[in-house]
């Protein structure tokens, strides 16, 4: 409502929330291969997870450069989808202007 008060139209609003959505989701997806990178490094260096049942055996841990795209692509197209319902809401809110 403070956006189409402000003159914003319908097709603005929604495109700042689809923006901000992917914006947010592009932030989780750098954070989140930073921290995995780090974990699957410490796992290879100091062999912090354990295989259960097992005395000093360390939990198997891989990383393939090509899932790294895949996965991006399926953070990005989640986060996308995650961003449309409240773009559509944001859309049909009544702006209330206040005559005095």
């Amino acid at each position: 409502a403070i956006l189409q008060s402000m003159g914003m139209t319908d097709r603005d609003i929604h495109s700042v929330f689809l923006r901000l959505g992917l914006l947010l989701c592009t932030i989780a997806l750098v954070v989140g291969a930073i921290l995995a990178a780090i974990v699957y490094w410490l796992q290879l260096r100091y062999e912090l997870f354990l295989l259960p049942g097992s005395a000093n055996e360390p939990f198997p841990i891989s990383m393939r450069i090509s899932d790294i795209p895949i996965i991006a692509v399926v953070v990005l197209v989640i986060g996308y989808l995650a961003s449309v319902l409240p773009a559509r809401r944001a859309t049909r809110v009544d702006a209330v202007v206040r005559e005095e």
